[in-house]
């Protein structure tokens, strides 16, 4: 009878010794929540209306899809109120649309894990800048 109960003893140990990402995967994966984007400076398309034309490409475990964000000019944002759920890692690249010819890169994130509150990192590229805001839970 002891054999039973120190094996039930060691298995409670076990889950209450999970990190907080071991436990986010038995319980399912993480989820990715984006709340908006922020342009601090367009410039992908200084011709265009005067402002990026937005789109992410949003890859989760490997698996790419394409979201539409919009036209945005400094200053401008947008609540997009994305949430995405995946069990290795996510990652979202933004890119200024520039049909028929191929799409200015504007930077994005990658995470692999839950974060420590809301993320604000700035990204850029092809002359633009943005902030993202998002969490990881």
């Amino acid at each position: 009878m002891s054999n039973i109960t120190s094996t039930v003893v060691a298995q409670e140990q076990l889950f209450t010794n999970l990190t907080p990402e071991e436990a986010s995967i038995l319980e399912g994966g993480y989820t990715l929540n984006v709340y908006s984007l922020l342009c601090l400076a367009d410039g992908a398309d200084p011709w265009y209306k005067g402002k990026d034309d937005v789109y992410a490409k949003v890859t989760l475990d490997g698996i790419t899809t394409n979201y539409s964000v919009g036209d945005m000019g400094t200053g401008d944002a947008k609540n997009v109120a994305w949430e995405f759920n995946f069990f290795e890692y996510a990652e979202i690249s933004f890119f200024d649309s520039d049909w028929p010819d191929s799409d200015d890169a504007l930077g994005g994130i990658s995470v692999s894990g839950v974060t420590n509150g809301l993320q604000k990192p700035t990204i850029s590229g092809s002359g633009s800048r943005y902030k993202v805001f998002y969490d990881v839970a």
